[in-house]
Formats: structure tokens, C-alpha cells, sequence
């Protein structure tokens, strides 16, 4: 055989083996998927059978008591009275026809209360209805979380040379927050800070310690801090650097690399970049080694002993799976630990979709994305920029969407508070009207539940977008008019405490 014809040969015969691989992968996967969910129902066989056993111990302790008391001796021949009259109206019932108990005693249960198909007309939806809060000062209540509960950190509370330049002198996240006004009838701008916090600085090292004691107090987990990087360029890293430098910060944190570029999206001129995104072929290298500092800390959030870092828009990245090998390998030259890769879903498509199920472990939901999730949902109002949605339609839609999900052991669930872009933005923005705090903790509950029921406790995570992206309306963070009512709202979700 010729060298051509070998090499041929050679190529076809590697292409044989990847395609069987990648067969034995995909059902390799697959059983592991059935195992995961044996795994978790095995689990919570064992925790229900634990509940009972507390609850028969309990009703024996108070079945002891009962019988020992002397009222339940003196009333004895009462109760004795009682229970013939039961038999006799046993026997009545009895001689009454089968079919009419049965529909006397028929209930019916609307399981579907919370589709969209419950909504009412569309034209309702016509007129704005506000946001549904109250005012609440701080409240502590016992938690012991059953998941862990991470909120994505927006670090652009500080000003730097770059934002300088292109925005003007002092430029932070405040600046857009302030400037904000109502653009339509019951319009909850501006957002102002509760007096409480104010309007901080994320370069002062106290107010990071306050974010994160606040956060604790309330049972959240950690925090998810967006990295901007570009190529070895850093932005906004000021604060994730001093919380780095504060060990004694008691904060669980990771890292959600921001890969997109900036623009002026805020003026509307979509095309006029401020920094790209490249990509180069060295990126990954970089990348890791860059980014170890932080996976190192003990206070980083791993998954099964692996580091977890999070990438926003995987789609954006070229030949993303090279790049996160040569990550991974990286990570292991430097002796940093095995990296656990997970995404933001902010599309339809999932991680088998993308064909990425071999090299990202968890995907994250990110709302507001999915367009079924907007159906009904658009309140149409005259004379504004932007567009507005039904804030409790948009919850319907989604709880709905859950109920219909296929099976995705490697999805993590995530909530938004009343998502609200116009602040940023003079033109193309969302803004969701009818915000109401029993909807966003029936969200919350609903969701937290779904994990606890699904995975086992070292894989239960759930996100909450955000802690405080006050230039797009959805933070924890207390404010002047209502409050600490969102992050009080959060605890007894996470606490698993009645909505009063």
C-alpha cells in the first residue's frame, strides 16, 4: 500500500473509533442519568421514612400523655356514646347508593392554576398594575438551607479610568440608577438605595463585608461576581480583589466570566465597540492563569472537589471545546485542581443541544430568556421605547414551562426579582410591570422544592439573578421604598416559612 493509501486508511479508521466514542458517551450519559434519578428518589425514600419515624415517635409521645391524663379517664363514657353513634350512621350510609357518595364526596383540583392558560383576556394586560411591595424593615429568621442559594454580584459600583473615558468622569452602575425616570403610568423609577446602604462604593472594603454579612444573615450561600476579562485585560476587578485580600470575609464566592463585548447598548449604538472580545489561540493558558488566584482561596465554591467557574455566553466563543481542554489542561499543570465548567442558559438550547455535554458539567437558567416564557405576557403600551411584560404572567409561563421540562439532570434553577432594563437604556429595553413579592416567593419556594426533589444535596444550587443590578430593577439589596421586603422575602423561601 502506498503512504496515501495508508494514511487514508488511518484517517477513516480514527473517524470509526471517535464515532463509536462518542456513541459509548452519549449512553454512558445516558444510564447516568437514571442512576443520578434511582440515586435521588432512593434519597428521598429515605428522608420521608426518617419523617414518619419522628412523626410515630411524636404521636406515641402524645398519645402517652393523653392516655395518662385524667380528663381522657373522665371522659370516657362520652367517647364510648360517640362511637356508636358513628356506627349507626354507618349503617345508614351503607343502604345509600354507591355512585352518589362517591360524587358527593368529588373534588376537583386545578393542577394547572399557574399555566398560561389560566391568564385572563389579553386585553387586561393593556393597563400597568405597579409593583406589589410593602415596606419592611430587616428580619432574621432561623435558616438551615436545604440548597445553596448563590446571587449573581455585579462589581460596577466604583469608578475606573476606562468607564472615565467612556462615560464621563465618576461613572458607576449609580449613575444610570439616578438618572432613571417613569416611563409609563405606575412606573416603579427611580430606584433609590435604603439609607442603610446608601449609595456605596465597591472599592471601600466595608462595603463588601456588608454585602456579604447581609447576604449570610439571610441565608444565602455565596455569591457569583461577574469577571470581565479580555484576552488578559481586566476590568472592574477591584472588588473580587479585595475580598481575596480579606480572608477573614466569610463569604462563599465564584466566578462568572462575562465573555461578551462592551458597547454603547446603552445609548442604542449596538456596533460601536468599547472592547472586544478576540479570542485569541493562547487565550485559554491565560485564561487560568489569570483567573487561579481566586480558585485557590478556600472560600471558592467547588462541585465534587472541582472548581466551579461560569461562562455567560458559551455560543460566543470559538471552537469552545478546544478552549476548554486546553483550560482544563492548564489547570492541571499548574496543580490548581480539576476546573468544573457551567454555563448561563440564555438560550433555547441546552448543553446536548450544543453538543457540550462532555466538557460542561451544569447549566444555569438565566431569566428573563425564553421566548415561551413571554406568551401573553406583553402588556401594550403607547408612547415608550421599550417594551413591558406582565411580571405574574411571565412567573405562570415559566412554572407551567417547568411542569413540561424534559428530565435535565445537569440544569440549575434560577429566579429574577422585577427585571427592568430602562435605566440603562433610552431605547429597546424590558421592563416588567406587575411585579408582586408573593409571586416572586412562590417562584422561589416552587423552585427550591424542584431541587431538593431532584438531586442530592451536594449538586442542590439555585440562582437568583441578582443581588444587585439596580440599573436593571432586580436586587436583594434593600431600597429606600420598600424596604428590606425582596431579601426578607428570600429567607422564608429559603427557610421554607408561610408567605403572611
Amino acid at each position: 500500500m502506498e503512504e496515501k493509501d495508508i494514511k487514508e486508511y488511518l484517517y477513516k479508521f480514527e473517524t470509526c473509533i471517535y464515532k463509536e466514542l462518542k456513541k459509548e458517551r452519549k449512553e454512558k450519559d445516558f444510564l447516568l442519568n437514571e442512576l443520578e434519578k434511582y440515586k435521588i428518589e432512593l434519597n428521598n425514600c429515605k428522608i420521608e421514612l426518617n419523617n414518619c419515624k419522628k412523626d410515630l415517635e411524636n404521636y406515641k409521645f402524645q398519645y402517652e400523655v393523653i392516655s395518662n391524663s385524667k380528663s381522657w379517664k373522665l371522659t370516657y363514657p362520652l367517647r364510648l356514646a360517640l362511637d356508636k353513634i358513628k356506627r349507626l350512621r354507618l349503617l345508614k350510609i351503607s343502604d345509600c347508593n354507591e355512585s352518589n357518595i362517591i360524587n358527593s364526596t368529588n373534588v376537583n383540583i386545578d393542577l394547572s392554576s399557574h399555566c398560561h392558560s389560566s391568564h385572563k383576556d389579553d386585553s387586561e394586560s393593556d393597563f400597568p398594575k405597579g409593583y406589589h411591595s410593602i415596606y419592611q424593615d430587616e428580619e432574621i429568621i432561623r435558616i438551615n438551607p436545604s440548597v445553596k442559594v448563590l446571587a449573581f454580584n455585579l462589581p460596577q459600583f466604583h469608578a475606573i479610568p476606562e468607564n472615565d473615558i467612556w462615560w464621563g468622569k465618576g461613572f458607576t452602575e449609580w449613575t444610570n440608577t439616578k438618572k432613571a425616570v417613569p416611563l409609563y403610568d405606575k412606573h416603579y423609577e427611580p430606584r433609590e438605595p435604603h439609607k442603610d446602604l446608601g449609595y456605596y462604593d465597591l472599592s471601600k472594603i466595608e462595603t463588601i463585608k456588608k454585602q456579604a454579612e447581609m447576604a449570610r444573615r439571610h441565608g444565602l450561600y455565596g455569591f457569583c461576581y461577574y469577571y470581565y476579562w479580555f484576552s488578559g485585560k481586566r476590568l472592574l476587578e477591584k472588588p473580587v480583589d479585595l475580598l481575596l485580600e480579606h480572608t477573614e470575609i466569610n463569604i462563599p464566592f465564584c466566578l462568572c466570566w462575562a465573555n461578551e463585548n462592551w458597547t454603547r447598548t446603552w445609548d442604542g449604538m449596538e456596533k460601536n465597540i468599547l472592547i472586544e472580545q478576540k479570542y485569541l489561540n493562547e487565550d485559554a493558558e491565560h485564561f487560568i492563569t489569570d483567573i487561579s488566584k481566586y480558585i485557590v482561596d478556600h472560600r471558592y465554591i467547588k462541585w465534587h472537589g472541582k472548581s466551579v467557574i461560569v461562562i455567560y455566553a458559551p455560543k460566543s466563543i470559538p471552537n469552545i471545546k478546544n478552549f476548554l481542554e486546553k483550560a482544563k489542561e492548564e489547570a492541571y499543570k499548574k496543580g490548581i485542581g480539576e476546573i468544573s465548567f457551567w454555563i448561563c442558559k440564555t438560550s433555547k438550547e441546552d448543553i446536548f443541544d450544543l453538543d457540550l455535554d462532555e466538557y460542561i458539567d451544569k447549566e444555569i437558567e438565566f431569566p428573563p430568556r425564553f421566548p415561551e416564557d413571554f406568551s401573553g405576557a406583553q402588556i401594550h403600551v403607547k408612547d415608550v421605547k421599550g417594551q413591558i411584560f406582565d411580571y405574574s404572567k411571565f412567573i405562570d409561563n415559566i412554572l407551567c414551562r417547568y411542569d413540561q421540562d424534559k428530565y435535565n439532570f445537569r440544569s440549575i434553577h434560577a429566579v429574577m426579582l422585577g427585571w427592568d432594563s430602562s435605566a440603562r437604556r433610552a431605547s429597546g429595553y424590558w421592563s416588567f410591570d406587575n411585579f408582586d413579592l408573593r409571586k416572586y416567593y412562590q417562584w422561589l419556594s416552587f423552585v427550591i422544592k424542584e431541587t431538593e426533589k431532584k438531586y442530592l444535596p451536594e449538586d442542590r444550587f439555585v440562582f437568583i439573578n441578582a443581588w444587585n443590578e439596580w440599573g436593571e430593577g432586580t436586587y436583594l439589596e434593600p431600597d429606600k421604598k420598600y424596604g428590606y421586603s425582596a431579601i426578607n422575602t428570600t429567607s422564608k423561601a429559603i427557610a421554607q416559612v408561610p408567605f403572611e
